[in-house]
C-alpha cells in the first residue's frame, strides 16, 4: 500500500448514488493534540537534502528537498506495561516531558522528524496537484497510558499501565500534511521567511531564519484543520516503508507566486513521487483536529 494518492473529496452520504465513484467515509471526531517541546524556544534549521556543502547544488538527477529539523529529541520507550514514558492519562495526552514536538493521535504518541516540502505536492485532490506540499514526518515514541485490565484493584499490587484503546500503534510513522496553492496574499510568515533563505540552504542543517519557530508553523495551519483525510500508506522516498499513517488536512494554504517559485527552484530535478494506485483503501475523512 504506497504514497502518494489521488484525494477524492465526495463524502458517502445515506442514500446518495455517486455513479460508481468512490466516495469518501467519515469517521466522525479524531481530534490531533501537538504539544511543541522545546520547539517554542529555538528556531528550526533548514537544510537541503542530497546537497553537499559544495554548492551550487545543481544535479537533475538528485531530488534536493527543502527540509526543517526541530530542536529536541524524543526517543521512543517500550509500549509494554510498567515501561517508561507517561504513566498516567493526563500527562500522556499532552506528552509533557519531552524535548521535541510531539502529535498524540489516537492514544498513540509521535516525536517530530522533520518538516520537508515536495514541489509540486505529492497528493493530488481530484485528480489536480498543489503548488507544494509541506509534511510534517514524525516517528512513534509512546501511547496514551490506561490501567491495565484486572489491575489496579485490591490483590493486584496496585496499578499496571497499558497503551489506551483505541490506538495507532502499528503504525510507526504519522505524516500530516499540508497542501499550499497560489493566493493573492502573501500567505502565513514562516512559508515566505523559508522562501527567502531556500536558495541559501545546502547539506548541513542551520538556523538561517533566526525567528522561524515550530509554533508559527502549527498556528498558521490551525484554522485549516477542522478537516483531514486520512489512509494508510508509506513513505514516498526509498526504501518506500510501508504502513504509515497520513492525515492530508483537507483545507488547502494560499501563498503568493514568489514564495513557491522560491520553494521550487532549490529542487532542480523534481522531488515528487508519482500518485499510486488506491488499491481498493479506504480513504475517511475526520473532524475537529485540535492543537
Amino acid at each position: 500500500m504506497q504514497s502518494p494518492i489521488n484525494i477524492y473529496t465526495n463524502e458517502c452520504r445515506p442514500n446518495v448514488d455517486y455513479g460508481g465513484r468512490p466516495c469518501v467515509q467519515q469517521v466522525g471526531l479524531r481530534p490531533v493534540f501537538w504539544n511543541l517541546g522545546r520547539s517554542s524556544d529555538e528556531p528550526l534549521k533548514v537544510y537541503l537534502k542530497d546537497c553537499s556543502n559544495c554548492k551550487p547544488c545543481n544535479n537533475p538527477n538528485n531530488a534536493y528537498t527543502l527540509t526543517l529539523v526541530a530542536p529536541g529529541k524524543a526517543l521512543p520507550v517500550s509500549l509494554a506495561p510498567e515501561s517508561g514514558g507517561c504513566n498516567s492519562w493526563e500527562s500522556c495526552k499532552t506528552a509533557k516531558g519531552y524535548a521535541a514536538a510531539t502529535l498524540t493521535y489516537q492514544n498513540s504518541i509521535y516525536g517530530l522528524r522533520e518538516i520537508v516540502v515536495r514541489t509540486p505536492s505529492e497528493h493530488t485532490i481530484d485528480g489536480v496537484s498543489a503548488a507544494a506540499e509541506v509534511q510534517l514526518v514524525a516517528d512513534l515514541i509512546d501511547c496514551v497510558k490506561c490501567v491495565c485490565a484486572g489491575w489496579g484493584t485490591a490483590g493486584y499490587g496496585g496499578p499496571r499501565w497499558c497503551c489506551c484503546s483505541p490506538n495507532n500503534n502499528d503504525k510507526s510513522v504519522l505524516i500530516q500534511s499540508l497542501l499550499l496553492v497560489r493566493g493573492k496574499g502573501p500567505g502565513p510568515g514562516w512559508v515566505s521567511g523559508l522562501a527567502s533563505v531556500a536558495a541559501q540552504a545546502d547539506g548541513a542543517p542551520a538556523p538561517l531564519v533566526p525567528d522561524l519557530l515550530f509554533r508559527d508553523i502549527v498556528a498558521s495551519m490551525h484554522p485549516a484543520m477542522n478537516k483531514y483525510f486520512l489512509y494508510e500508506g508509506s513513505l514516498t522516498t526509498p526504501p518506500c516503508t510501508a504502513r504509515v499513517q497520513w492525515l492530508v488536512v483537507k483545507p488547502m494554504l494560499e501563498v503568493d507566486d514568489n514564495a513557491l517559485a522560491a520553494l521550487a527552484a532549490v529542487t532542480v530535478g523534481g522531488n515528487s513521487r508519482p500518485v499510486q494506485a488506491l488499491n481498493g483503501r479506504a480513504l475517511a475523512v475526520a473532524g475537529t483536529v485540535q492543537l
